[in-house]
């Protein structure tokens, strides 16, 4: 797997003048099809959460189903994000792997797999920014992405 990480910080005004710090991270995903691109992403985002934590998993007791469709490649690839975002703060888990029962470019129908009960991520992901992230289908029909998640510092 193929993963590119970058860290931009920013500042967000509230209208209270106080200042709130987030950061921006983007990372690059490749995948030699449209369902390894989905794996990878799925992957890289354990590896912010809780760097090493989908390579020392052995058993996986959180299976979650996921059912989305979206108009276009990227936003079903951030809603898929989204998707496991929303069980990992919900249970506490980290996604691993997942076993896909269909993918298109603009449905997907699967079982994503976990490993529950982690206290503490290393990183606070709090959304993924949907209008900065793109998937590009190469010549040779392989997938890349850009992903940018919004965490809080």
């Amino acid at each position: 797997m193929h993963l590119e990480i970058e860290q931009r910080k920013k500042r967000k005004r509230r209208p209270v003048e106080r200042a709130l710090q987030t950061s921006n991270t983007q990372i690059k995903v490749e995948g030699s099809s449209l369902q390894h691109l989905f794996k990878n992403s799925l992957r890289g985002l354990g590896h912010l959460l809780s760097p090493g934590s989908c390579s020392s998993v052995t058993h996986y007791n959180c299976i979650m189903i996921v059912r989305i469709s979206a108009d276009n490649p990227a936003t079903l690839l951030v809603d898929f994000l989204t998707k496991v975002l929303e069980f990992t703060h919900r249970h506490q888990a980290i996604f691993c792997i997942m076993d896909v029962e269909e993918i298109t470019e603009k449905k997907f129908v699967g079982q994503i797999f976990g490993t529950c009960w982690f206290k503490n991520f290393d990183a606070a992901i709090k959304s993924i920014d949907g209008l900065k992230c793109s998937v590009k289908r190469n010549e040779d029909f392989s997938y890349t992405s850009s992903i940018v998640f919004e965490c809080g510092i």
